[in-house]
């Protein structure tokens, strides 16, 4: 029986370690502390904890 993950996920490594970073050109993403990996926040990390992080 599968189970329904309520924790956002890293796309590439599933690591539920993620950050919210503010990207000056393409707004609030997320970064994976895990892999590195970064891609654009979407409405299910918004349950994530918020850390401010200027990235360029």
């Amino acid at each position: 029986m599968s189970q329904i993950n309520d924790l956002p996920e890293c796309f590439l490594c599933r690591s539920q370690d993620l950050e919210l970073v503010m990207n000056a050109e393409k707004g609030p993403m997320v970064l994976c502390d895990e892999c590195g990996y970064s891609s654009l926040m979407s409405n299910k990390h918004l349950t994530l904890p918020t850390v401010f992080t200027i990235a360029s």
